[in-house]
């Protein structure tokens, strides 16, 4: 009797919390090829060679280029030599070229790209006026669920033993609203999902009235999933080995960056979000004991702990591709930003000059281990005065990596380009006649540390407190 107690508790909650946005999508018209609203737009009209003019300039602000017909600047500019009459893509065929000399396909709209062409099957028409800009607008609900319980119980085995645990489970899944309603709403990160368990048992024995031993172990373990929105990207004309990433096979929407048009959160116009797919899982460990004895003028404690660490981490930042498109591609002069062109233009053509990219992610898995040892009294000098001395040390070990995908720099190794700058003059490079430092991998004949093992952690403690009543 009264020697258990038991505590639980329940704890969840459900969240929707509403998102409105406004975008820039391409208008009925343009998603045909036909651009002449730019011009429009920017207050101008056409002449008889449907040349966009705009304030008595012709071929400037609200005109279309084609790509694919250029010469090469004297800054190494691109530099588009023939304009697009009427801005219209569809009744314009191009006899330019791709780099490398390959023609384009003949005939009227071959500007126009495939691919291009099929992500804007997915992309809503606008709703808000016919506009350029600001032209759609949607609202949608972004999800949050979250639970938790926790169990405790403490349990007086003996007059001279007791014990108490405590397990915790907390999860949930979030997912920000699709306004799109399919892969190519940049909006969402597909479905979060996410799971901690945390365990802890103490234990406490009394030798007598004057020592006792306390010892406690604990485990936190924790995973996230961020899945994605999977789509293949082959059905759309995206290579297969773009479609699907090797590591993990992840298929999710190339991501569309178009430069002037509004975006949802910062994130792409159209397609996956970019470092959306993710997998991290951690644990701690730990376990500590401690041992306190009091006698005479001395209270004692001494005891240790150890504690582990892990991390796997993957998260595919560009898993599917990333391509930019800016007024630049389909402007008169690259490095001019009042020579024309439009980046939505550009997205049409598929002639991206911006940040393009795809990634194979990283996927490191490391730990570390933590040792401490301490000991401490609290000697009572005098009724009046009371001394603490202590000691404690702490040895951190280095991080290691699973399969030793780690480096470091060495700066005793002879440099890898030693041999290209040995001979130079002293007086321009004292230090290349013995040039040295080099990276280096772990593992192997090398030591599993990227770093050298640090033993000096030592922390001494003095202090005393005195009572002057």
């Amino acid at each position: 009797k009264d020697k258990i107690f038991v505590f639980f508790d329940f704890e969840a909650t459900r969240q929707i919390t509403p998102q409105t946005d406004t975008l820039d999508l391409p208008t009925a018209a343009e998603r045909s090829g036909d651009f002449r609203q730019l011009c429009t737009t920017a207050g101008g009209s056409f002449n008889g060679s449907g040349e966009c003019v705009v304030n008595g300039v012709a071929g400037g602000t609200g005109q279309v280029w084609d790509p694919y017909a250029w010469a090469q600047g004297p800054q190494n500019q691109h530099l588009s030599t023939t304009y697009v009459p009427y801005n219209n893509l569809a009744n314009y065929a191009s006899a330019g070229n791709f780099i490398g000399g390959t023609g384009l396909p003949g005939g009227k709209g071959n500007l126009i790209n495939p691919v291009s062409l099929a992500i804007l099957k997915y992309i809503p028409l606008p709703n808000n006026g016919s506009g350029i800009h600001g032209n759609y607008i949607n609202s949608g609900g972004n999800v949050a669920d979250k639970n938790q319980y926790d169990a405790k119980v403490d349990y007086q085995i003996t007059p001279v033993d007791s014990f108490s645990g405590r397990w915790s489970t907390s999860w949930g899944h979030s997912q920000n609203a699709n306004l799109f309603g399919n892969a190519f709403d940049a909006n969402t990160q597909g479905p979060v999902q996410n799971i901690t368990y945390q365990g802890s048992a103490n234990y406490t024995h009394t030798f007598n009235a004057n020592t006792i031993l306390t010892a406690s172990a604990g485990a936190t373990h924790g995973w996230a999933h961020t899945q994605g929105v999977t789509f293949n990207g082959t059905t759309i004309g995206i290579p297969a080995d773009l479609a699907t990433n090797p590591v993990g096979k992840i298929q999710t929407a190339p991501s569309i960056a178009i430069d002037g048009y509004a975006a949802e959160n910062s994130n792409g116009n159209f397609g996956g979000q970019e470092y959306s797919v993710l997998l991290y899982g951690q644990d701690v460990g730990h376990f500590e004991a401690s041992v306190s004895r009091a006698f005479r003028n001395h209270e004692l404690k001494a005891g240790g702990e150890v504690r582990l660490h892990r991390i796997n981490f993957t998260q595919w930042g560009i898993p599917n591709g990333r391509w930019e498109y800016q007024n630049s591609a389909t402007a008169a002069d690259a490095n001019n930003g009042s020579s024309g062109g439009d980046a939505m233009a550009s997205f049409l053509t598929g002639f991206a000059t911006g940040w393009s990219s795809y990634q194979d992610p990283a996927q490191p898995a490391t730990q570390n281990w933590q040792y401490a040892g301490f000991v401490q009294d609290n000697w009572r000098v005098k009724p009046k005065l009371t001394v603490n001395l202590g000691f404690r040390y702490d040895l951190d070990m280095p991080r290691t990596e699973r399969h030793n995908r780690m480096s470091y720099f060495d700066p005793t190794l002879p440099s890898p380009i030693a041999p290209q700058v040995s001979g130079i003059d002293p007086t321009l490079c004292q230090a290349c006649n013995n040039l040295r430092g080099a990276f280096e991998y772990v593992g192997g004949t090398n030591s599993k540390y990227p770093y050298n093992v640090y033993h000096g952690a030592v922390g001494p403690r003095l202090g005393f407190s005195y009572s002057v009543k």
